[in-house]
């Protein structure tokens, strides 16, 4: 027999998803119930039927709901990341709603150290997932040229905010690779690069970067991380903002130093 405590409990569940429908459907099934049954059998029934109805009923609803939930994160409709830039290890801006295909939220920060001086630059925004770069990650181009940066993405709103924390500089670590930073179509160094911390490959990068109006190529010769050897070509970063296009990567491991080394490395 249907009670009010059978009625609640079905509406009580169902309302997790349709309060308003679920309230409606409850008092119309109730009202019908009333209204025309008495026998203990004829309540079973009616019950068994209503409870197959309204089940039926809740399971399309539920099914349209999770189908139509998806097709909004998939499109990235309706995610909303913060949207700036800056020259520190941080920036804060007004959130941005995301745009098809952008369905991730990106942070990405990069420091570049050539002896004393330091060049720092934070981007956030909506991107691919396809763009979000791999982090974190350090490059050794030279005994005083370093690169160090970081990368993370997010599919929840608002969910880039902060600032991410840049890997250490570490010591060297007995490796090295041939030879530094390029610049120009040609070059003939043949000084060695001596490798820090987790840098255990010789990675070569190369392409071409776009940060607002200023276009640059670039070329990367030396030790690197885990994460920057890649083989992986194509397209990082936030469109608008900054994005880099990696044309060609080369990555090998590092080569670990002899005793001629030794008196070198001391001296850097």
């Amino acid at each position: 027999m249907i009670t009010h405590k059978h009625i609640h409990a079905l509406c009580s569940f169902c309302g997790i998803f349709h309060p308003q429908s679920c309230k409606s459907f409850c008092i119309e099934r109730c009202l019908q119930h009333t209204h025309t049954h008495t026998h203990t059998h004829t309540h079973t029934l009616t019950f068994q039927t209503w409870s197959f109805e309204f089940l039926s009923t809740m399971k399309i609803s539920l099914e349209i709901s999770v189908s139509l939930l998806t097709t909004l994160l998939a499109t990235g409709i309706c995610l909303q990341c913060e949207r700036c830039e800056s020259a520190t290890r941080s920036c804060s801006g007004p959130l941005q709603t995301c745009k098809e295909p952008q369905s991730a939220c990106l942070t990405l920060t990069v420091e570049t150290r050539v002896g004393k001086t330091r060049k720092v630059a934070t981007y956030k925004g909506c991107t691919k997932l396809e763009y979000c770069p791999p982090g974190p990650f350090t490059i050794t181009t030279a005994p005083e040229e370093r690169i160090r940066g970081n990368s993370e993405c997010c599919c929840q709103d608002h969910c880039n905010k902060g600032a991410l924390r840049l890997p250490l500089l570490s010591e060297p670590n007995q490796r090295w690779c041939p030879p530094r930073n390029l610049r120009g179509s040609t070059c003939t160094i043949d000084d060695k690069v001596f490798c820090h911390g987790r840098e255990i490959y010789c990675i070569y990068l190369s392409g071409y970067a776009a940060a607002g109006s200023k276009n640059e190529t670039f070329v990367r010769r030396g030790c690197g991380t885990q994460h920057i050897c890649t083989d992986k070509l194509g397209i990082s970063g936030i469109p608008g903002l900054f994005l880099e296009t990696l044309m060609k990567a080369d990555c090998t491991q590092a080569n670990e130093i002899d005793d001629s080394d030794f008196i070198e490395l001391s001296r850097n």
